[in-house]
């Protein structure tokens, strides 16, 4: 975790959790060195932590699969938060039609 510690604190997010997740993932520090990359990792930490499982979680998402860690949890990120969002939406049409039943 020691490598971690001084791009992230430059980075913004927590430095115990965010290495934590970086490691489960495979993330190294170069990938912090450039910024279209920085910003999945970014991503990929917010949505992770304070996840109970979240080791399990990416281990699931990467076990046997040969891809680049960051953009393939960062991909499922994306799907998981449009996911999200349409179960909201849904919920809130169910509301409406509610409504006028």
């Amino acid at each position: 975790m020691e490598q971690y510690t001084e791009r992230e604190s430059e980075i913004g997010f927590d430095t115990i959790e965010g290495a934590e997740i970086m490691m489960m993932a495979g993330i190294t520090s170069d990938d912090l060195a450039i910024p279209q990359r920085l910003e999945k990792v970014k991503d990929v930490v917010d949505f992770f932590k304070g996840h109970e499982d979240k080791g399990y979680l990416i281990k699931k998402l990467l076990m046997g699969k040969a891809v680049d860690s960051v953009d393939h949890l960062h991909e499922y990120v994306g799907l998981r938060r449009a996911f999200n969002q349409q179960i909201t939406d849904l919920r809130s049409l169910e509301q409406e039609i509610a409504l006028f039943e």
